[in-house]
């Protein structure tokens, strides 16, 4: 993973919060959702499935996901918790938002029963049969890769988060600002999301993007990553 883009969006992240000095000073991890279900699959595919499933996150359609517990007891890592903020990443490393864990139950596969989990996945038709489903090709893949054999109660991780952080287009009177100055002064300048706390209001936003237009400007005048 690119821990270069994911530390300066860390970074960004805890420069632009003023109330955050009990929040632990680093990420538990950067990460793609889907990598679970996407193994051995072509490289693209991962890709698409990473960045489709992250946009399910930004939009608060995902608040839910499970990971195997011998997958952590097999790589020396330990289990998330509540509290853990992390950041997720699209399909090409870029991040996206970081989340916030706030529930942790370890529950065999075989007993999980919670349609509200299921459905708070976000994928797919949201059914809890449609989930188990996905869920036993994970547990097939993932128990392959770590040589062990799965059975019906292998126990999950499964975990509840809520995105605390994330990337936002600017305004659009920013954009037709920037397109403006492009034409007149030949700046060349490239519009990309800008990166803002969500607590931010409209009009803040719009200052935070013209700060960071004039702030970053050099050279050809392009907005740097």
């Amino acid at each position: 993973m690119a821990t270069g883009n994911a530390d300066r969006y860390w970074t960004q992240f805890v420069q632009s919060s003023s109330s955050w000095s009990e929040r632990p000073r680093t990420y538990y991890e950067a990460f793609r959702f889907g990598s679970g279900a996407t193994l051995g699959a072509p490289q693209a595919e991962v890709s698409r499935v990473a960045t489709v499933v992250g946009a399910l996150v930004v939009a608060g359609t995902k608040t839910s996901t499970a990971s195997l517990l011998w997958v952590y007891e097999a790589e020396g890592k330990r289990p998330p918790k509540v509290g853990d903020l992390c950041i997720v990443l699209d399909g090409h490393d870029r991040p996206v938002c970081i989340i916030e864990t706030t529930e942790v139950k370890i529950v065999p596969f075989d007993e999980m029963v919670d349609e509200q989990f299921a459905y708070e996945g976000g994928e797919g038709d949201r059914t809890l049969e449609s989930w188990r489903r996905m869920y036993g090709k994970v547990i097939s893949a993932q128990c392959g890769r770590i040589k062990r054999e799965p059975t019906q109660n292998v126990p999950l991780v499964c975990e509840r988060f809520r995105v605390i952080y994330k990337a936002c287009e600017p305004p659009q009177e920013i954009l037709d600002g920037v397109a403006r100055n492009r034409g007149e002064e030949g700046l060349g300048v490239e519009v990309r999301s800008v990166l803002v706390p969500l607590r931010f209001s409209h009009q803040e936003r719009s200052q935070l993007w013209e700060q960071r237009v004039h702030a970053e400007r050099g050279g050809a005048g392009r907005l740097q990553e």
